[in-house]
C-alpha cells in the first residue's frame, strides 16, 4: 500500500510555486490589464522594494506584538536586516537571470 503524506520540508517548493505563479499573474495584471507598459528593469526594482518593506515589517510585527520582547534575541538588528537585504537581492538576482538569461 503506498501511504500518501503531506511533509513539512515540501512547504517550501510549494511556497516556491505559488508565490512564482502570484508574481506571473501580477506582472500581467500590471502590464495588460493596467496598461503600464515598462522595462523589466522597473518591475524587478518594484520587487525588490516590496519585499525588503514586506520583511521588515514581518519582523517588525514579530518583535513588537507576537513576541513583547521577553525573549533573548541572539542576533543583532544589523545581521536581521542584512539577512533581508540578503534573501531579497539573491531573488533579484533570481528573476534577472530568468527574465534576461532564459528568455531571451
Amino acid at each position: 500500500m503506498i501511504k500518501i503524506g503531506l511533509r513539512n520540508n515540501l512547504l517550501y517548493p510549494f511556497l516556491l510555486i505559488i508565490f512564482t505563479f502570484l508574481r506571473r499573474i501580477f506582472s500581467v495584471i500590471i502590464s495588460e490589464i493596467l496598461g503600464f507598459q515598462s522595462s523589466l528593469s522597473f518591475l524587478a526594482f518594484l520587487m525588490i522594494f516590496s519585499e525588503f518593506i514586506t520583511g521588515l515589517v514581518i519582523y517588525l510585527y514579530q518583535t513588537k506584538i507576537i513576541l513583547y520582547k521577553k525573549m533573548a534575541y541572539r542576533d543583532s538588528k544589523f545581521k536581521v536586516y542584512f539577512l533581508i537585504f540578503i534573501a531579497t537581492f539573491f531573488d533579484f538576482i533570481e528573476f534577472i537571470l530568468t527574465s534576461y538569461i532564459l528568455f531571451s
